[in-house]
């Protein structure tokens, strides 16, 4: 009778351990929310996931031993049902090593998060030498086919230039490449320049020719004159009864002279002028309008 008592009371504590409150009620709640807000901004992989799981398994499994004894002690009497243990000094002492225990953990997944980085880095680095072996490799095969390469092709246009020296000229044959073309703008004078001095020796020669002319056929316009022409003294000097006519003969010159340089001058800003805003000359510009 006593056994079939106690094993009911057995079963009856085992289907009412999850109304048992313990201890660890409050922080398997707080970490339990903890977890689940982790998981949704982080996957199950995180450092901080897999910390916060340990710590919570490690609580879990702290409560159901401390279940467990209870039950056991409640089973030999001497304990009363819902009894916790009361030593505030032990229990500090359990959440401190459970939080070492859990900063161990997390560490520990970290340290070797690390060092397989480190490895793979490690791997890395190996390679470095290795491809750059060969890679000095490959350019001094690039470089002795590149040499190879550049003498069978000097080989061959020096046997093509042979080959053609030794056919006839009837087998000659010539292609135009690019047709002859008439460029559209001469090459040559500087019409700027060429305008210019050409303007500048018309009037230079002007001055030449009249001063070559005055030497060939001198004219004494003065008494001083005649007298330093002469070595004679002049008493006296007789004014041309044609004085007026002289004068304007004189001036008439004059006006043509000056008329005529206004008109070279001009021509010269003419051209100057239609090379510099047209750019064509005045030829060119009046065939136009032709």
């Amino acid at each position: 009778m006593k056994d079939k008592f106690s094993s009911s009371t057995n079963i009856d504590n085992k289907s009412e351990h999850s109304n048992i409150a313990t201890q660890y009620d409050a922080r398997i709640k707080q970490l339990q929310a903890n977890l689940d807000d982790l998981q949704i901004r982080f996957t199950d992989k995180h450092p901080d996931v897999v910390q916060t799981r340990e710590k919570l398994d490690h609580l879990v499994n702290l409560r159901k031993t401390e279940i467990e004894e209870l039950m056991t002690s409640v089973a030999d009497g001497q304990v009363a049902s819902g009894t916790l243990s009361e030593n505030a000094i032990v229990q500090d002492l359990s959440i401190a090593m459970n939080n070492l225990d859990s900063n161990i953990a997390s560490l520990t997944v970290r340290r070797q998060s690390f060092k397989e980085k480190l490895d793979e880095l490690d791997q890395k680095l190996d390679l470095i030498p290795d491809i750059e072996a060969k890679q000095s490799a490959l350019n001094r095969d690039y470089g002795i086919t590149k040499g190879k390469y550049e003498e069978l092709l000097s080989r061959k246009e020096s046997a093509d230039l042979s080959r053609k020296a030794d056919m006839s000229a009837e087998e000659v044959k010539f292609r135009i490449i690019e047709p002859p073309m008439v460029p559209l703008q001469p090459t040559g004078p500087k019409r700027l320049i060429l305008y210019t001095v050409v303007t500048i020796l018309g009037f230079v020669a002007g001055i030449a020719v009249a001063f070559l002319v005055s030497q060939l056929n001198p004219v004494v316009v003065s008494a001083n004159a005649l007298t330093e022409l002469t070595n004679r003294p002049v008493f006296g000097m007789v004014t041309d009864i044609h004085l007026e006519d002289v004068k304007k003969r004189d001036k008439k010159r004059l006006y043509v002279f000056i008329a005529s340089s206004v008109v070279v001058f001009g021509m010269y800003l003419l051209f100057m002028a239609t090379e510099i805003v047209m750019e064509t000359t005045p030829l060119k510009l009046l065939e136009r309008f032709l």
